[in-house]
């Protein structure tokens, strides 16, 4: 039994890593799954967007690969940024297009 525990705890772990807390939480309590695309509930969402990235990237690749690395190095310090706070601050990252992060605060 306890290594079904220690198993099923590592799992959850994981799981935590990848998903959202609120579809952890969800799974965890036997909740039904939610169909895809379905908004997670009540809550503050906040939408994040670089402003001026086009013009930024159309600028950078003009440094050809020295640029192109630059900008992924920007993105990668902006989205380290997010999910690190983010996350601490009790948030849910809901996903990211391109230069944007959306994320999910819970409450009322």
């Amino acid at each position: 039994m306890s290594a079904e525990l220690g198993g099923l705890n590592g799992a959850i772990q994981i799981a935590s890593t990848y998903l959202p807390r609120y579809l952890v939480e969800r799974i965890v309590a036997g909740g039904a799954p939610m169909e895809p695309g379905a908004a997670p509930g009540r809550g503050v969402y906040l939408y994040i967007d670089l402003s001026g990235f086009t013009a930024l990237t159309a600028s950078m690749e003009r440094r050809g690969h020295e640029g192109a690395e630059d900008v992924s190095r920007l993105l990668n310090d902006f989205f380290r940024l997010v999910l690190h706070d983010g996350l601490i601050l009790g948030g849910d990252v809901l996903g990211f297009a391109g230069d944007s992060a959306v994320l999910r605060y819970p409450g009322d």
